[in-house]
């Protein structure tokens, strides 16, 4: 038999380095989306670095089961 390895119970890769990705923020009744570029792979649930193509800002966010990016607004 084959070992069971942390990548096969982890599911699969959603996003990858230097996909175009939505970067999606949310909160207080507003909801804002900007598109991304992926510096890092990721799957659901992980938290990877991405850049906002407009402004040049790396931000980092979820990446939730769609592949978009969730990221945190600021206050």
């Amino acid at each position: 038999g084959q070992s069971i390895t942390q990548s096969m119970l982890a599911g699969p890769q959603l996003v990858h380095d230097g996909q175009s990705v939505s970067l999606v923020a949310q909160g207080q009744g507003v909801r804002l989306v900007a598109l991304g570029k992926a510096m890092e792979n990721g799957r659901q649930g992980q938290t990877i670095l991405a850049r906002n193509v407009q402004s040049g800002r790396v931000v980092s966010g979820v990446v939730d089961a769609s592949g978009q990016i969730l990221v945190a607004m600021q206050p």
